[in-house]
């Protein structure tokens, strides 16, 4: 079987015309489909599967990159908005959507199987190319996602494009001001001022949104503690006078036992240390009233106490939380 073109910005995404033009036949293409070695997007529109991670999240993301691209090569009208441009630039979702969501001039009338349809005016400036595909700036797409789906999946993906250098800053202030007056744009504005790059998953991200809400001061992020000149671990929440950590437990972190053993071990060093430590998961941020009252508690109990009790360092260049 002769090899798929690879084209830049397609990510295993290709034509039947591209097909076609590296030697392929219709018969091929239907034999390809029929035992999994491609998959039929849309009409004249085929991908070579992504792999398989494992990560559901991860594998759903794949896909919506995919289905999205197909979308965008078969409407050469149409821009990628939101999580089906953010997937596009790489920037992790919440919860990724089956459907891509597409953008047309307010002009367009029509239907499109299988996509969620916008129409909307899009600024020159908002708008970039990736190969064959249109999709609005980072930026512009985090608001968009964020007005559209809410604050939470708004601040997980713009902390993470700020982590990787998808977008700046600066560029997210400028498009919470651009969306000023349209629907849903207290939602952007929340999400997006927000964000921060300390957080590394989506359930640090939230725990920050959580902490903020509550009302609780602002902690460092990702810092490094140090115990006699001994590295015992980077915690994921630092509170440096009251001497306090958070640590959020995501889903299956510690189905090893030996890396629970190893975190428990952790742990014990760190209050043996003098520092309190308070752990939360996904099922606490339903409601967070006892897990915020549980670090008041924490941080009360710490503040005021003798310096000889400090028994660690920091040894990093800490980030703090924006409130």
């Amino acid at each position: 079987m002769r090899a798929l073109p690879s084209a830049p910005g397609q990510f295993g995404v290709v034509t039947a015309r591209q097909a076609y033009a590296a030697g392929w036949t219709s018969a091929a293409l239907r034999h390809a489909v029929a035992v999994g070695t491609l998959r039929r997007l849309r009409a004249g529109v085929y991908a070579v599967p992504a792999p398989r991670t494992g990560d559901a999240a991860v594998d759903a993301a794949s896909d919506l990159r995919q289905a999205a691209v197909a979308v965008a090569i078969a409407h050469r009208r149409s821009t990628l908005t939101a999580a089906s441009a953010l997937v596009v630039y790489g920037v992790p979702l919440l919860d990724p959507s089956p459907q891509p969501c597409v953008t047309f001039a307010r002009r367009f009338r029509g239907h499109i199987d299988g996509a969620h349809l916008h129409r909307a005016r899009l600024w020159t400036g908002q708008i970039r190319r990736l190969g064959p595909v249109l999709l609005t700036t980072p930026e512009r797409s985090l608001a968009d996602l964020a007005r559209e789906r809410g604050v939470d999946a708004g601040v997980v993906s713009a902390d993470a494009g700020l982590r990787l250098g998808v977008c700046s800053s600066a560029d997210l202030d400028a498009a919470v001001q651009d969306c000023r007056g349209w629907p849903f744009a207290r939602r952007a504005a929340e999400a997006l001022t927000a964000a921060h790059p300390g957080a590394e998953s989506a359930l640090e991200s939230l725990s920050r949104l959580r902490i903020t809400r509550a009302g609780l001061p602002a902690p460092r992020t990702q810092v490094e503690i140090r115990v006699s000149d001994r590295f015992v671990g980077r915690v994921d929440f630092y509170w440096d006078e009251p001497g306090v950590v958070g640590e959020a437990d995501g889903r299956g972190k510690y189905t090893d036992p030996q890396v629970l053993y190893d975190e428990k071990r952790r742990q014990e060093r760190l209050e043996a240390a003098g520092l309190i430590v308070v752990r939360w998961g996904w099922a606490e941020l339903a409601d967070f009233t006892t897990t915020a009252a549980r670090l008041r508690s924490a941080l009360a109990r710490g503040t005021g106490r003798p310096a000889d009790l400090r028994g660690w360092t920091t040894t990093c260049h800490p980030r703090v939380v924006a409130s």
